[in-house]
């Protein structure tokens, strides 16, 4: 079987190495900022939760169908989306814009309990049309409370490069585990692949289809 990872993330790379050493990535071409702005005004309903476990599934299943639309042969291949966000009770952090609102996010993320959520969607070709399963990992995230010294860290932390490029402006594989008081749930999904729930889904939708 032939396995394409939809994902730049050099984490996920990591992580799907547990997987199979035999795979092949592919960046899709969509624009995640933008389409989580359209999805966000999209959906009906106020519950950040909610809104942010529809948001993860539609992202990964987007970037997984693009990536597989550009495929030349789709022959024995199973293409690989996933995306990330974190949920705190009024709001959905994404990647920080700028280092204010990473310390604000982070700060933030102190003074409650957050969810992080990841939206895994996998696509093969079935009798010459797209067949897609999508699933939604959740993890309880506990930070350490917004003290004097918790506040120094969410600072020193901003000054490296690290919060940028991940929802809720951490990743708790890195520096920023100094922040982090706990987590109920798997320690991959905060990473941002759950690996073994991708590997069971991947088992049984192989199988199947």
């Amino acid at each position: 079987m032939r396995y394409i990872l939809a994902s730049g993330s050099p984490r996920r790379r990591e992580l799907m190495k547990e997987i199979s050493e035999d795979f092949e990535v592919t960046v899709s071409d969509i624009d995640e900022r933008a389409l989580e702005e359209e999805l966000e005004k999209s959906f009906a309903f106020k519950d950040m939760h909610e809104m942010a476990c529809q948001m993860v599934r539609e992202l990964s299943k987007r970037k997984a169908l693009d990536v597989f639309s550009k495929l030349q042969s789709a022959d024995n291949t199973v293409v690989i989306g996933a995306d990330t966000t974190v949920a705190l009770s009024d709001e959905i952090l994404g990647k920080p814009r700028d280092r204010a609102d990473a310390v604000r996010m982070l700060k933030k993320e102190s003074m409650e309990h957050q969810t992080v959520y990841t939206g895994v969607t996998l696509v093969k070709e079935k009798d010459g049309k797209p067949v897609t399963r999508a699933f939604v990992e959740e993890t309880e995230v506990i930070f350490k409370p917004l003290t004097p010294l918790q506040e120094e860290r969410i600072e020193k932390y901003c000054d490296t490069d690290s919060p940028y490029d991940k929802a809720g402006a951490y990743g708790i594989q890195d520096e920023s585990s100094s922040l982090v008081e706990g987590y109920i749930g798997d320690f991959s999904n905060i990473v941002g692949f759950p690996v073994s729930r991708v590997k069971r889904e991947l088992e049984s939708f192989i199988v199947e289809n």
